[in-house]
């Protein structure tokens, strides 16, 4: 049975893949095209979205690294300051995250003060 239950850095890993493709697809669906190598933008909200991809992606890429070398040479300096370059990413995430949610907030109250705006008045409304 234990061996069926994946390791916590697989885990992260397959976590941070589907994090990936959630936003790829959201983006998709949003009408953006996928801007790997384009820097910044006038868009805040975009860049944000942009640097959260590119540190998921380095951090999976990290954790990749790291456990070939753990399984080549076993845990050694490397491995450590692998380990440590890593939860700065995961961090660094988390901040990115914090902001991304401010901006989806704002927008969130936005959209809901535009809707209240277009209820139409149930005086005017007949049957």
């Amino acid at each position: 049975m234990a061996q069926y239950l994946p390791t916590s850095d697989g885990l992260m890993r397959s976590t941070l893949r589907e994090t990936i493709m959630r936003i790829r697809r959201i983006r998709k669906k949003a009408g953006r095209e996928d801007d790997n190598e384009e820097d910044a933008s006038a868009d805040p909200q975009r860049d944000l979205s942009l640097a959260f991809i590119r540190c998921v992606t380095r951090t999976k890429e990290l954790i990749k690294e790291r456990n070939e070398g753990m399984r080549l040479h076993g845990e050694d300096r490397m491995v450590i300051e692998q380990s440590n370059s890593i939860r700065k990413d995961i961090r660094t995430m988390e901040t990115l995250l914090e902001e991304i949610k401010k901006y989806v907030d704002t927008a969130e109250a936005a959209l809901a003060q535009a809707n209240r705006k277009k209820k139409p008045d149930k005086k005017n409304w007949r049957c």
